[in-house]
């Protein structure tokens, strides 16, 4: 959504790198109706191709002025109809980049008219895309050590062995449960 509103354009979208590396998945879509931010959800843009794909592909961002006329952009049928559809004209996709993982998708905006964009815009929604993967990135480790901490403390709660730490003044900072059934 701020992508959307500092780029001031009708439309924005982050999509993810699927497992296999080779299409991008809209997970974020804003600027649409449910009904239609549900739809673009369902679509899959391949690497390599159309705006996102071309940015992703070569970690930079990338933009067209006119997504219905761009060379670089082959337009089958169905790619027209969703062009239409979404009222793609002027659009650009920023990768976000993780030091761990490298372009892990794209942050899109788009206008229904025609636009061209000027460094300034491109470096602003690079440094929105970055961010978004600081985001990304901090959700996955917080969910790996969520799930860490819930397998360590079931291993210790389920021990029949007595598990215990003390600080550094020698006073006990923790006692399994198993404590309690071992000494009454």
């Amino acid at each position: 959504e701020e992508a959307r509103r500092l780029l001031a354009s009708d439309g924005a979208h982050l999509t993810r790198l699927d497992e296999e590396g080779t299409s991008l998945i809209p997970e974020v879509v804003a600027g649409r109706d449910r009904k239609m931010s549900d739809w673009v959800k369902t679509q899959r843009f391949p690497l390599g191709e159309g705006i996102n794909g071309l940015a992703a592909r070569a970690a930079t961002p990338a933009w067209t002025a006119d997504y219905l006329t761009d060379q670089r952009i082959p337009l089958e049928k169905d790619d027209i109809a969703t062009a239409n559809r979404l009222g793609l004209r002027g659009m650009a996709a920023a990768p976000p980049r993780s030091q761990s993982e490298g372009v892990i998708g794209t942050l899109a905006v788009s206008y229904a008219r025609p636009r061209s964009f000027d460094p300034e815009d491109l470096d602003l929604l690079q440094g929105l895309a970055d961010q978004a993967a600081i985001a990304i990135t901090n959700a996955g480790l917080l969910e790996r050590l969520t799930d860490s901490e819930r397998r360590y403390r079931r291993l210790v709660q389920n021990s029949p062995d007595m598990i215990w730490s003390i600080g550094s003044d020698a006073t006990f900072t923790f006692l399994s449960d198993t404590c309690e059934r071992l000494t009454g």
